[in-house]
């Protein structure tokens, strides 16, 4: 890593397990589903430039350049190779550590693409009109990952090939070791919460779903042992989530009427206190979302939501919690998708 992205990092897995539950969340929605992360990546490249992650420049080229620099800088992938054909680009990907989620998700036939690399690019060929059509793509035996696209007007772009690489024989192996810079985690988890807002009352039920299929990621790729009392439940999350580098405590105080946490140097604290300042109700800490999902399962609801960003990168949240009743509401998710 740069020196200016070296100076803290964050295991991977506590990132994987929102990208995956966001991938499975947006998946009964198809190619909406894409347009909905790709919004994630409005918010990625927002955050990376107001931090000064990224350079804003006027040339496209650089510009991009620039976006594969953050991402490599901070250990997401270990290099992108673009070679250029007549108008076929051809795109390699080594080291990329959306390799093993990508595999674990085809292999269950969704296919949506929540690399925030590929998010962060999609959005920058959004606003400038274009995107990319996809050609075919191919894994090699040695893991890297290769694809060829027509860069072509957003009206033409496709996220999928034709024909998809055979994944069936990639083993999906967890990320459990890696690290990833803080600032790549810092900006995926912003544009995470602000791609959310603006879906209004069924925002907080859609990143519901992101946080149960973030518990399913936790049970069935890195074994996390759940019980079926919630108390317990709660302790391993937060056990999980302190060992990954998310907070270096995270104390708790359940009743049945409301759960308490207080976060010792909480990496997602700039991101909580950013979306605060700006006024977004809505929070996609890798923690909170898997809380509410398990709180759920156990019959109970959060009314209500409220957070204090202490010094020193600590913070405090409350939630009220009620008998559950609420269900998430796919066909008005996919109504408000439509108007988009």
């Amino acid at each position: 890593m740069s020196d200016a992205a070296s100076t803290e990092s964050i295991q991977l897995p506590v990132l994987d397990s929102v990208l995956y539950g966001a991938a499975k969340a947006f998946d009964y929605l198809g190619i909406r589903g894409q347009d909905m992360l790709d919004k994630v990546g409005e918010g990625i490249l927002d955050y990376c430039i107001k931090k000064g992650f990224i350079k804003r420049v006027d040339d496209p080229q650089q510009f991009a350049h620039g976006i594969i620099a953050f991402f490599k800088n901070n250990a997401y992938v270990g290099d992108v190779e673009v070679t250029q054909d007549g108008e076929m680009l051809t795109i390699t990907m080594r080291g990329w550590s959306f390799m093993p989620l990508m595999s674990k998700l085809r292999n269950q036939n969704c296919f949506l693409l929540s690399c925030p690399l590929c998010l962060a690019n999609n959005s920058f060929m959004n606003a400038n009109s274009l995107g990319w059509k996809r050609i075919n793509e191919r894994v090699t035996a040695d893991g890297d990952y290769a694809f060829q696209v027509r860069v072509v007007p957003t009206a033409a772009a496709t996220h999928l090939p034709p024909q998809l690489a055979d994944m069936s024989t990639v083993k999906a192996e967890s990320n459990v070791g890696k690290r990833i810079g803080l600032p790549a985690f810092e900006a995926t988890e912003y544009g995470l919460a602000r791609a959310f807002d603006y879906l209004g009352a069924q925002a907080q039920l859609l990143l519901d779903n992101v946080g149960s299929g973030a518990v399913e990621f936790l049970q069935s790729e890195l074994n996390v042992q759940l019980p079926k009392n919630q108390r317990e439940s709660l302790q391993e999350l937060s056990s999980f989530y302190t060992q990954g580098g998310l907070a270096d405590r995270i104390d708790l105080d359940l009743s049945d009427s409301k759960l308490e946490a207080a976060f010792t140097n909480y990496r997602y604290a700039p991101v909580l206190e950013r979306l605060l300042d700006e006024g977004y109700r809505l929070t996609s800490c890798p923690f909170t979302l898997a809380a509410r999902a398990v709180l759920r399962s156990a019959g109970f609801a959060a009314t209500d939501m409220q957070w204090r960003v202490l010094n020193d990168r600590n913070a405090e949240m409350k939630m009220e919690l009620r008998v559950a009743g609420h269900e998430f509401d796919e066909d008005k998710i996919g109504r408000m998708m439509d108007s988009v």
